[in-house]
This record gives C-alpha cells, sequence and structure tokens, in this order.
C-alpha cells in the first residue's frame, strides 16, 4: 500500500508539473470535452463519454485556479496518477514484489502516450484507472475468494463502460477469467521469493461458486450484473431517456457504435507500426523486460496469461480494423497490458542477478530512458531530416515536439491562435474549419465570451466546408480557419488553397484566411 501511495505522488507531480497551463490542441478533442463539461451536456452516443462529464464537471468546479481547460488538465492528471497506483497495486497482486510493482508502474506512468494523454482534457486517463483498478480487484477475489472484490471489479468496469464504450473489449479476458477460477490444475509455483499468482483451488473457491453452478453461482451473477449496471448507471440514465424519444434499438445502436460498422477496414501494415509505437513507449530495457515477463508469466500460470493477452490484444486490433483519425491512441490499454508483464521480467532479472545495485540500475534505466528518448528525438527527427508525425500544420505547434515529448508545460498554442483568430476577423465574420481549429474558437467563444458576433462552422468534410463558403460569401465576412500546404497530405481532409474554387482569392490575415471572389 506505501509503494502505490509512493507512486501515486510521484506520478501525480509529474503531471501537475507538465500539465497544459490552459486549452491544448489535443486533436479537437480537449476542446470537445471542455465544451460538453461547460455545457453539462450528457449524451449516450459511443462518443458521449456520461461519466467524464459528469465527473469533470464536478472537479472543475473546485478552487484549483486557472480556466476550465487546465482545470480538466489537472483531472486528467489525478486520473492519470491514480492509474499509476493502480498499475502498482494490481503488480503487486500478480507478482508479490513490491519492488517489481513499483518498476512497472513507474515505467508505466512514463509511457509516451499514457504520459501525454496525463497532461490533457482526454477521456483515457479515467478509463485506464477505472481498467487497472477493475483488473486488481479481479486478481484479488481470484487469490482470496472474497466476492465484494468481484462486486467491485464489476462495478468499475460499468463505470469504465460510462466513461468509454471500448472498456467492452476487455470483457473476454474478464469472462475467461472468472470461468476459469478453479479449473486449470495444477497450480504453477510462486515467482522466486513472491507468494503465488493464485492459491491452490479449494471447496470453497474452486466448486460450485468458481464454475457459476448452483443457487450460489445464481446469486453471484446477480450481484455481478447489478454492481456492472450501478457503475454504468450515467450511461443507463442517458439511455433511458433517449429510448423515449427515439426507441431501445436505435439507443443501443448509437450507444454500442454499431453505426460505424460498416466502416470496418483491414489496416494491417499498421501492426509492423505499432510495434514501433511499443518500443517508444517502453525504450530499450522496458521494451526487453516487458516480453520477458509475459513469456515468464505464460510459463508460470497459462491460465492469468491469458486472460491478460484476451484483455490486451482486442486493444491492440480495434485499430487496425477501424479507420480512426489519431488511432495510435485507442492502443493505449494494450500498452498497459503489456506493462504488466514488466513485473514479472524484474522478477527474473532480480533473480538473475540479484543485488540492490542492479534494482537500483534497472529502476533508474527504466525511468531515465523513456526521459532521454523522448527529449531526443524532436531534435534528432530534424537533424535526420525525417518526418515520423506526419500531421497536419496548426499554428503556434511544432509537430515534431508536440507529438514526440510528452510534456505540455507552457504549451499555450491553441489558445494563442484562437484569441488571435478573434481578433484578427471582421465583425460579423463566418469562420468555417475543420474539427480541431473550430472547436478551440468555439470553446473560446463560448467558454469565455469571446467575439460572440462571430459564426463559427465546422465539419471534417471539406466539400461541405467549401459548400459553407459558397453559402456565406455574399453574404458576410467569410475565413478559413486553417489552409494545409503540405504536400502528401490529403486535400479530402484538409482545407488546401488548390481545393478552392478558381473565382476565390485568399488574403492572409494571421492566422486565419479571408475568402473573397475575385473582382
Amino acid at each position: 500500500m506505501r509503494i502505490g501511495l509512493l507512486t501515486f505522488v510521484c506520478a501525480l507531480i509529474l503531471y501537475v508539473w507538465t500539465a497544459a497551463p490552459t486549452i491544448a490542441w489535443g486533436g479537437g478533442d480537449s476542446a470537445k470535452l471542455a465544451l460538453w463539461v461547460h455545457r453539462g451536456e450528457i449524451g449516450y452516443a459511443a462518443e458521449s463519454h456520461p461519466l467524464y462529464v459528469t465527473l469533470g464537471r464536478l472537479f472543475a468546479s473546485l478552487p484549483l485556479g486557472g480556466d476550465l481547460a487546465y482545470r480538466l488538465n489537472l483531472f486528467s492528471a489525478v486520473c492519470a496518477a491514480l492509474a499509476v497506483c493502480a498499475m502498482c497495486v494490481l503488480c503487486g497482486e500478480l507478482t508479490g514484489s513490491a519492488f517489481a510493482a513499483a518498476c512497472a508502474a513507474a515505467a508505466f506512468a512514463l509511457s509516451h502516450t499514457f504520459w501525454l494523454h496525463a497532461v490533457l482534457t482526454e477521456v483515457y486517463a479515467l478509463h485506464l484507472l477505472l481498467l487497472l483498478s477493475a483488473l486488481a480487484c479481479l486478481l484479488r477475489w481470484d487469490r482470496t475468494g472474497k466476492n465484494r472484490d468481484l462486486y467491485l471489479s464489476a462495478g468499475l468496469l460499468g463505470a469504465g463502460v460510462a466513461n468509454h464504450i471500448l472498456t467492452v473489449w476487455a470483457l473476454p479476458g474478464v469472462v475467461y477469467l472468472i470461468w476459469s477460477r478453479g479449473r486449470v490444475a495444477p497450480h504453477p509455483p510462486p515467482f522466486q521469493g513472491a507468494k503465488p499468482l493464485s492459491p491452490p483451488p479449494s471447496p470453497t473457491r474452486g466448486g460450485r461458486e468458481g464454475a457459476g453452478g448452483g443457487r450460489g453461482g445464481v446469486r453471484l451473477l446477480g450481484g455481478v450484473v447489478a454492481a456492472g449496471c450501478l457503475g454504468a448507471s450515467p450511461l443507463l440514465y442517458a439511455m433511458a431517456k433517449g429510448a423515449s424519444q427515439f426507441g431501445l434499438f436505435s439507443v443501443f445502436r448509437t450507444a454500442t457504435g454499431l453505426g460505424s460498422a460498416g466502416h470496418i477496414t483491414f489496416h494491417l501494415e499498421r501492426l509492423p507500426l505499432y510495434g514501433a509505437y511499443l518500443f517508444y513507449q517502453f525504450p530499450a530495457l522496458g521494451f526487453a523486460l516487458g516480453w520477458v515477463g509475459l513469456y515468464r508469466l505464460f510459463r508460470r500460470d497459462r491460465r492469468i496469461a491469458l486472460a491478460l493477452a484476451l484483455i490486451g490484444v482486442p486493444y491492440l486490433l480495434f485499430p487496425v480494423v477501424w479507420d480512426f483519425r489519431d488511432h495510435y491512441q485507442f492502443a493505449l490499454s494494450f500498452y498497459a497490458c503489456f506493462a504488466v508483464g514488466i513485473a514479472p521480467g524484474i522478477c527474473a532479472l532480480s533473480h538473475r542477478l540479484s543485488g540492490r545495485r542492479v534494482e537500483a540500475l534497472a529502476l533508474g534505466l527504466l525511468i531515465g530512458l523513456p526521459l532521454i528518448t523522448y527529449a531526443s528525438a524532436p531534435a534528432l527527427c530534424r537533424l535526420l531530416h525525417v518526418d515520423p508525425v506526419r500531421a497536419r500544420t496548426l499554428p503556434h505547434r511544432d509537430n515534431a515536439r508536440y507529438f514526440l515529448w510528452p510534456s505540455k508545460r507552457g504549451d499555450d498554442g491553441a489558445r494563442r491562435y484562437g484569441t488571435g483568430a478573434l481578433r484578427a476577423v471582421a465583425p460579423d465574420a463566418v469562420i468555417v474549419g475543420d474539427y480541431t481549429p473550430a472547436l478551440v474558437l468555439t470553446y473560446l467563444r463560448e467558454v469565455e465570451g469571446l467575439r460572440p458576433d462571430v459564426t463559427i462552422r465546422y465539419t471534417a468534410d471539406v466539400q461541405e466546408q467549401l459548400r459553407l463558403i459558397a453559402e456565406q460569401i455574399d453574404h458576410r465576412p467569410v475565413y478559413a480557419a486553417t489552409l494545409e500546404d503540405r504536400a502528401g497530405l490529403s486535400a479530402r481532409l484538409y482545407l488546401r488553397r488548390d481545393t478552392l474554387p478558381p473565382d476565390y482569392e485568399v488574403i492572409p490575415e494571421p492566422p486565419v484566411y479571408r475568402v473573397v471572389k475575385k473582382n
């Protein structure tokens, strides 16, 4: 418990220190979530995140200073630090080694994508807090047989679904672990110097209750379902309200994201890319220890290893079979499952190379190598003239540093763009843009009351943006929020000069572009 508290405090200091001081670009999601919190907008669609909006609204009401966006960035920092603590507890349950648990938690805390989302207004820190806490409770139930831990795990998973529908992808592994409890024998020996992963089955553990049979199994199942529904109550409440208007089937289809099933596409070429992403999360030692630990876990307890794989691998496959913008973030839960493997990897290392100096060196490398890698990567990319990010151009944003270095301390680029744009446009103007810049402008106008005379229209469809410009250009001053001129970026995704009609002229009024008809 003490080591978990220590990891929480250290992670919280790191995340608060490196949190964005105001609204951040964040792919547009940061501004969108801040707007929903400001409005109290609790929906049931797959992208609505009702639990995040509810908790974020409560947290943002605290007297913490700064603007709404900054307080929500701090909310992410707190959730992320608690998730690191949950990782420590989970790995302690798995290995029985406090030092191995602390090493895995440290590697996870400094993993690139998790750290990046710990300092922005995003839902993934809360998502991983709930998922890792649920898995820690599930392992404790598996070890002790106390059903209260199983009910708590179910409630946390239900809350996870209310925060992000992707939590359901963990259910195959969770169901397998519950179903197989007490059925697999013989149980493996413990890790060197640690307690067993799973104690031998007993009549009370491995009998009818573990198999889900008899009245005890029915009561257990009912308690699990009730706890899950209680955790998911923010989503269920929103769905119930929607069902009265649109019908249960329509609401269920929207809430589960089944409407996007027609957009399934296979991007198998992304698998090597995610291998590179994984190495970037845990440079060198963490990457090696993760694979060693997962192999060691498989040899020691195939049941636990298989459950972990059934939880983590679907999160890796999700961005491979569905085409999403910013798809890299959907693999975060897979990275977390990989980080769990670092704990048994540390146990293996300690068994072969015992000694305080070896342990101190391992912990130092797990902390130091990511910091060195992230800090040097942007300069190295510029030196070698490579662009691994290939992100769109936005004012006041260095893409290499923004995406490769997780810290957002002092990053006010989105605010500088938004306030500059709203100062530059003429009275009663219309600004047309895509999701990311237009939502930053909408946040500043709606939350902070800047330029209420300005209309902001946004859509991801470039042809729709052109239609909106044509609709307004004869009646009001019209501006493009951004224009993308970089070669290699799709004209289908971003408005470009060469996609504008030939009778339009673009007049730069930094950081926006006024669009007028020639003559």
